[in-house]
This record gives C-alpha cells, structure tokens and sequence, in this order.
C-alpha cells in the first residue's frame, strides 16, 4: 500500500493513501472565531469551503511551521452514520511516498487512549515510522464541529 510520509518535529508518520484526495502546498487560511486550537482555519477547495485541522497542533501543541515543505493532504472522511466530507490536514514536509506491504507494520506497545489516532509502526532504513488513523482523529475531536450534528 502506499503511504504519504510527513513529519511533526523529527518524528515520520505515514497516512495512507487510500483516502487522500489531494495534496497542496500550505496556503492563506481563512481563521475562525472560538474553534479549538487544532482548527487551522477554512480554505477554498475546488469551490468548497473545507476546514483545516493543524496536526502539529493536535500532536505537539504547536502550531506547524509555516516552510515551503509545508502542506494541506486532502482526505475524504468516512464517519459512521454522517456524509462523507473533504477535511484537510496541516503537516510539515510531506513531500515523499512511501511502499509499505500491510503485514509489515506491528503493535507500538503503546496505547494512549487520548490519542487513538496514532497507530501501529513499521521500521525502515531510517527508522521507525508511526502510522496515522484519520477515522480515529474524527472519532477524537469535536467531529460536531466539522460535521455537524448527526
């Protein structure tokens, strides 16, 4: 499977492909009043208004640095019993892909129940790299933000 690498600090994760929609170099974002700290803001997507959610935020309590590497994935949510729905996800350096077969990955022996999203980790020539769950980032947040009420 192919998996987008990017980095929060020094640290590599990995989202998957499967859901991505699009990947963009960081633009201007429209900022919204009295929304938790991880929501970047809003953008035009195509036409669409589509909130942003920082993940720096969300993972180091920190803003992402704003750099040429820096970049908006597009993914396309599946939450159960709402419409699917195009969020983007602020990230640092995304810029590389990378070929993982599935069995590869195993348990991190870490289970942070406040942050569900951070999944299994695989290790490569330079590393370990820890893989992202975005249907777990939705079922964490404030889904009735970005969503609504179901």
């Amino acid at each position: 499977m192919l998996y987008v690498q990017l980095f929060l600090d020094d640290y590599r994760y990995i989202l998957s492909t499967a859901n991505v929609v699009e990947i963009v170099p960081g633009v201007r974002l429209t900022p919204l009043p009295n929304v938790p700290s991880y929501v970047s803001g809003l953008c035009n997507y195509r036409g669409s208004s589509v909130p942003v959610i920082d993940l720096c935020e969300l993972f180091l309590n920190r803003p992402c640095n704003k750099k040429l590497s820096t970049r908006i994935i597009f993914v396309n949510t599946k939450s159960v019993g709402r419409e699917d729905k195009i969020v983007g996800f602020l990230v640092e350096r995304a810029t590389e892909t990378l070929k993982i077969e599935e069995g590869s990955f195993v348990d991190s022996g870490i289970h942070n129940h406040e942050m569900p999203f951070i999944g299994s980790v695989v290790a490569d020539a330079q590393g370990l790299v820890t893989r992202i769950m975005p249907d777990e980032i939705f079922k964490q947040i404030d889904s009735d933000l970005l969503f609504g009420a179901a």
